[in-house]
């Protein structure tokens, strides 16, 4: 495996981080901005960002690139000061209880409901 690069695009709406090995796309993350929920979450009011998917493409699974895409969508998060919400959908090799388990376990995420995590930014109690 060459050099794997992980790079953010977007602007305040939506974003993406993709990790790329060369010219090859090899996985990727997505988020949406949103001004407000329609469900309350936990120590959360205000503006969040929605987590779409994390994707990595099958041949490069289990070599920690999810982990690498997802360290930099918190730390995009955190410099926006925003929390993370995730309604888990179990699409790949994982469960949805796996994958509850890795996003609360890696990245500081908590289960608030059943298949939906939060992730406050660091540092923050986050009140809007």
């Amino acid at each position: 495996m060459s050099a794997l690069e992980v790079n953010l695009y977007g602007g305040q709406e939506h974003f993406s981080v993709v990790a790329s090995e060369g010219e090859i796309g090899i996985g990727g993350a997505e988020l949406d901005f949103w001004p407000e929920l329609p469900n309350p979450v936990p120590n959360c009011t205000g503006p969040v960002l929605w987590f779409a998917r994390l994707f990595v493409k099958q041949p490069y699974r289990g070599k920690r690139i999810g982990t690498k895409l997802m360290e930099r969508v918190c730390e995009e998060a955190d410099r926006r000061g925003l929390p993370i919400i995730n309604c888990i959908n179990a699409y790949g090799d994982m469960s949805r209880d796996e994958i509850r388990d890795w996003f609360c376990r890696r990245f500081g995420f908590q289960a608030y409901a059943p298949g939906a995590v939060y992730r406050l930014p660091e540092g923050t109690d986050h009140e809007g």
